[in-house]
């Protein structure tokens, strides 16, 4: 009966679904049209169509490799942001934080050809542009000079009285110096630090008020109180260089109130080091010599990587002395460029040399050339060889650097850098250098679980210096290399339930705590931090002071720093 029914509606309605299968039929037709022709047509594009598009996505490749470049060497700004510092852990206390960090951006350390034309400027940043109307509106600073930027210095007495608290020029890139933008990453990494350990630390709470001499005067009652700044509560070090000096108080600006900023003392390190009372190693010396031997086969012994420096040593360097090149120095010069988002060099004239102007370099700046000193290896990794042939038969004709010369450069220094950082002897000699810092911040951890006032050490320092910390932790990199603004927190917990006291180790924004030497296998205990309740790992400080006792010259078959630095005239006779 249905089936009848569903026939007579069907024959009732045979002109309606004729029609509709009938459009149905032109749509698929109309569609199988256009997608041939669209077919037949793309057969004539012009070969240029495709050129253009493969251009395109070559540039857009580099762009992506410029910007990974970027990423790893620059420290940019809108990569600097709060990840694994601080954050609230339940059941523990945060006693105090220990931080070294690298200074910020500068500009390189050899003499760039027309540097003058290089804008190492970063504008419109909030907090460069807070920073620096408070210096030049300030009455508690020192003020000199006609020019735009005036001269601010640092006021207090002591090591760094005198010494300017923002770079000479906004603009110019002097050599060795920091930049603005060096300043700006510094005064981020203040905020950073703010956000995670101000509030934990009380590093804003008011000053204590004591009862002040009493005087007959009756109206001085509501002021009769004098107000303590706990200037102990904080210890800060740098060497005596102005990049380091100027990171220190532009991360410190940002992290402290002002009174106690401008009430800071800065003690001067004599040391890139740090290693204070343990500076003296005569076995550090010797494998110094050691790996300086072993590099005498350096890069000109590689022929592809000789013809690359000096390729773009000629473009780039004042000296073109071939004797004085190498890989790291030149990588350093580039970065300028890269850092700062200008043209890559180009040699307008072969005998073209600029001389240095009061402008580019005042007479009285220190020029540290140990921040990037580095000696080189004659191996590389296999098949990088080829890539640095392709680079240098590429070269243009009006000699520029170009992009596939910086990735071949690149791959070399990484490369180099990351068979540095396993090399034996080299390990050795950070471990030997990195002993004198490494007690001075296992006593700041001491005083600090022991109720001392300390709460923040901040040691501002350069890229040697951490790294013979990650060795001696056996913190081992991709690449030893470290970025402008790099920061290492150490943050000391007490236990809230057992008055146990561990330490959290944060390289970069990331916990790295369970990879370091003594705190792996077990070592660490794992705990819930944030709101997330992400994991983290704390390590007991009892650790790190077995380490430094018993076990840190195990390497050198000693047991102490006076054993472990007896000159050694033969390598192979301990190792």
């Amino acid at each position: 009966m249905i089936l009848r029914e569903f026939l007579r509606l069907s024959s009732k309605h045979r002109t309606l679904y004729f029609y509709l299968l009938l459009w149905i039929l032109l749509i698929f037709l109309g569609m199988y049209k256009y997608v041939s022709t669209d077919n037949a047509n793309s057969a004539f594009l012009p070969k240029s169509f495709y050129i253009n598009r493969g251009v395109i996505a070559t540039k857009k490749r580099e762009a992506e490799k410029i910007e990974k470049f970027r990423q790893r060497y620059c420290n940019d700004i809108p990569n600097l942001v709060l990840e694994e510092e601080g954050g609230f852990i339940e059941g523990w206390t945060l006693q105090g934080v220990i931080v070294l960090i690298r200074h910020g951006d500068r500009s390189s350390l050899v003499h760039v050809r027309d540097i003058h034309s290089i804008d190492c400027s970063y504008e419109h940043d909030q907090h460069l542009i807070r920073y620096k109307n408070y210096l030049l509106n300030s009455s508690l600073i020192n003020q000199n000079g006609n020019n735009n930027n005036g001269h601010v210095s640092w006021n207090r007495q002591g090591a760094f009285h005198g010494f300017p608290l923002l770079p000479a020029d906004p603009r110019a890139c002097l050599l060795g110096q920091l930049t603005y933008k060096g300043i700006a990453q510094l005064l981020h990494i203040g905020e950073i630090f703010k956000f995670a350990y101000a509030h934990s630390l009380e590093l804003y709470r008011k000053p204590v008020p004591i009862p002040a001499p009493r005087t007959n005067n009756a109206n001085n009652s509501e002021n009769n109180f004098q107000q303590i700044l706990n200037s102990d509560e904080i210890v800060v070090f740098s060497t005596r260089y102005r990049r380091t000096f100027q990171s220190a108080m532009a991360l410190l600006f940002n992290l402290l109130p002002t009174d106690r900023w401008h009430n800071l003392q800065i003690q001067e390190s004599h040391s890139l080091a740090f290693c204070f009372n343990d500076c003296g190693c005569a076995n550090a010396e010797f494998l110094k010599k050691v790996l300086a031997k072993e590099s005498s086969k350096d890069f000109s012994s590689i022929p592809s990587i000789a013809s690359l420096v000096n390729y773009i040593g000629s473009s780039l360097l004042q000296i073109q002395d071939a004797a004085i090149l190498n890989p790291l120095d030149i990588r350093d010069a580039l970065l300028m460029y890269v850092c700062h988002n200008q043209p890559l060099p180009c040699q307008r004239n072969s005998h073209q040399s600029t001389t240095q102007t009061q402008h580019e370099i005042e007479s009285n700046d220190i020029i540290d050339l140990d921040d990037s000193q580095h000696s080189l290896d004659s191996t590389t990794n296999e098949g990088d060889d080829d890539d640095l042939e392709e680079a240098i038969n590429d070269q243009p004709s009006e000699n520029c650097v170009e992009q596939s010369h910086i990735e071949a450069l690149l791959s070399y220094t990484n490369a180099y850098e990351m068979k540095e950082s396993n090399n034996r002897n080299k390990i050795t000699e950070r471990i030997l250098r990195s002993y004198g810092l490494i007690r001075n911040i296992v006593s700041y951890m001491l005083k600090m679980i022991s109720g001392d006032k300390v709460k923040l050490v901040l040691y501002s320092c350069h890229d040697q210096t951490i790294q013979y910390v990650l060795a001696t932790l056996g913190l081992y990199e991709k690449s030893s290399y470290v970025p402008y603004a790099t920061r290492f927190a150490f943050e000391v917990y007490r236990s809230d339930k057992d008055n146990q006291h561990y330490f959290r180790a944060v390289y970069n924004g990331h916990d790295v705590t369970r990879m370091i030497s003594f705190c792996i296998d077990g070592k660490s205990l794992r705990v819930k931090r944030g709101r997330a309740f992400t994991p983290a790992y704390l390590c007991p400080i009892e650790n790190i002071i077995r380490f430094i006792h018993d076990d840190y010259f195990t390497m050198m078959n000693a047991t102490n720093f006076k054993d472990a630095c007896l000159p050694q005239m033969d390598r192979n006779s301990y190792f």
